[in-house]
């Protein structure tokens, strides 16, 4: 049933038997899936295993591709399908081995013939020898040098020596032959991987005459055509580059269709002359020029994709999240006689004319998503009158400040790989125009609300208080908290402070007036002793003033303050309880 002679004829499920046998039957539906036949096996290579086929496991990649080169020293140099017939004999032993190497010698000569008679013979040497090298699995891997000779009657022709050592025949001694194989795992894009498989194995150029055909893989014309062929490319993705960076600066309807147009050019004729010309450009043809200008092209093409399917995508996400141009301009003008909320100096103004990774991409999209509805709310904030609009003031509060603790907040600038300067210092902007909208939402609350309802901020002194003084050192704070740009942990804090000192300032004030050995006032003594203590012991305790971000010196002066005034109240409230009795 099998014979490893006869491997160009094997039919797909003679392939997935054979898979079996090896050990690597868990790989035969994707086979059989693709339709592998033995002409195609044989022409797979590790790239086509690992991309195509999907063999994610390196050691998988390697002993398979170890199995399939195996199969190859069976039937010859795997090139059926251009009728060459195989021969063998022995080499006589008169060839010596590579000088400095000792060991047990094997010579075969394996010779191809084209059946049409009209194309040089071609031969190929393999010897094999022990190099006896402790780091050869202590002499016991067999290294084999390839040579290759063309009889083309050039007189000053050489054989060819291949740049690096083939495997050997023991499959228990494929690893440091496989050594390679990341290097010569070129990633090949999703398009190459959905191409057919008459197309990924048998091209148009599969004639052996033909330049990309596989009997010139090692001429210098094959090599000069592929470097032709790459400069080619390169022109092409250049002016591609020239184009987009012209469309970025204005993206219109047309403009997005020209991108389109190149991200299909792309996936339909860049990248499979890409695909075809790296079989010229590998590290086994010893060319590392070649392979290291095949590897940029690559990159160049795959970030020229990535960067027209990100514009795509910006354009339309900026498109769907417009803000309307009447309350843009309504916005403006009323704008234009407020002076601005500070804002960090950004380098570049942002938009999307930036050539960002797709996460510095993602991240600049939900920026300009959030500015845009901090646009809005401002200018909704402008136009509202109190008390009619009460409501819809508290409703852009809420959102604003939803905005601020969850929406700007949740936007993650620390592993930008692109843009990430200028994301961070536009997150840095966002947040400070939401607090001066919070801060300007609550100088109109408190500027239109009712008398009845206004919250109050400093409690006036009544005549006796004034004359009687109870702390010298005491100043009310002359600057508006709403005023100050701090973060909102910050604010709700200093509020809270100020709050406490409001009203240990009216306990003050209520202390005053007890007069000195009244008993009348005993049991007010001693509620407001009772008060003084709670508001001590509990609420002032349990102001936070450690995770701050900003305005954290205010903070904590200010507690320590109202700890101090505490502390002095209770011990004045002690002298006059001690004073009645």
């Amino acid at each position: 049933f099998f014979s490893q002679s006869m491997v160009d004829k094997w039919s797909c499920e003679q392939v997935c038997e054979w898979l079996g046998r090896i050990g690597y039957g868990a790989y035969a539906p994707t086979f059989q899936m693709h339709g592998i036949t033995g002409r195609q096996l044989l022409n797979l290579s590790p790239t086509d295993i690992r991309c195509t086929l999907q063999v994610t496991a390196l050691q998988d990649r390697k002993e398979l591709y170890a199995a399939i080169l195996r199969l190859k020293e069976g039937v010859g140099d795997p090139s059926p399908q251009y009728g060459m017939t195989y021969t063998y004999q022995p080499l006589n032993r008169s060839q010596e081995m590579p000088s400095g190497h000792h060991g047990h010698t094997t010579v075969h000569r394996h010779t191809y013939s084209h059946t049409s008679g009209q194309e040089p013979r071609t031969t190929t040497s393999y010897r094999e020898y022990n190099t006896g090298d402790p780091m050869h699995f202590g002499g016991q891997n067999p290294r084999t040098t390839s040579y290759r000779e063309y009889n083309t009657g050039h007189s000053g022709f050489t054989p060819h020596q291949a740049s690096h050592a083939a495997l050997g025949a023991d499959p228990q001694h494929t690893y440091t032959g496989f050594s390679q194989l990341k290097q010569m795992d070129v990633p090949v894009s999703q398009t190459m991987q959905n191409q057919s498989w008459g197309q990924r194995f048998y091209p148009s150029n599969a004639d052996p005459t033909h330049p990309y055909g596989e009997q010139h893989m090692a001429s210098a014309r094959y090599q000069q055509e592929a470097r032709q062929k790459q400069q080619q490319l390169s022109s092409e993705l250049s002016v591609m580059e020239e184009r987009l960076n012209q469309m970025q600066t204005k993206l219109g309807p047309e403009s997005l269709r020209d991108v389109q147009n190149m991200v299909m050019a792309i996936d339909t004729m860049i990248l499979p002359e890409l695909d075809q010309v790296a079989r010229a450009c590998s590290l086994e043809l010893g060319n590392e020029q070649l392979y290291l200008q095949q590897r940029q092209l690559n990159r160049r093409a795959d970030i020229l994709r990535q960067r027209l399917v990100l514009l795509t995508r910006a354009y339309q996400t900026s498109s769907s999240q417009t803000v309307p141009s009447t309350l843009n301009r309504s916005f403006e003008q009323q704008r234009a006689t407020a002076p601005p909320p500070p804002q960090p100096p950004l380098e570049q103004e942002p938009g999307l004319n930036r050539s960002y990774s797709l996460r510095s991409s993602l991240t600049m999209s939900a920026l300009e998503s959030i500015k845009n509805q901090l646009s809005v709310c401002e200018a909704q904030s402008q136009s509202l009158k109190m008390p009619e609009d009460r409501d819809q003031l508290a409703a852009i509060y809420g959102k604003v400040e939803r905005m601020l603790m969850q929406d700007i907040d949740g936007v993650a600038t620390s592993e930008l790989t692109s843009g990430q300067r200028d994301a961070r210092s536009e997150r840095k902007a966002l947040v400070h125009r939401a607090e001066a909208l919070l801060t300007c939402l609550a100088e109109l609350q408190q500027s239109k609300a009712p008398l009845d309802e206004a919250p109050v901020t400093e409690l006036e002194q009544p005549p006796s208080a004034q004359e009687v003084r109870f702390d010298e050192d005491y100043e009310p704070n002359s600057q508006p908290l709403v005023h100050r740009a701090y973060s909102k942990a910050s604010i709700r804090t200093l509020e809270t402070i100020e709050a406490l000192n409001n009203e240990m300032h009216s306990l003050e004030v209520a202390a005053s007036r007890c007069t000195p050995g009244d008993p009348r006032h005993k049991d007010e003594i001693a509620q407001l002793y009772g008060t003084v203590d709670r508001l001590l012991t509990r609420r002032i305790d349990a102001v936070a003033t450690s995770e701050l971000h900003s305005g954290q010196e205010d903070a904590k002066v200010q507690r320590k303050e109202l700890v101090r005034r505490g502390n002095k109240l209770l011990d004045q409230l002690e002298d006059l309880k001690g004073q009645i009795a």
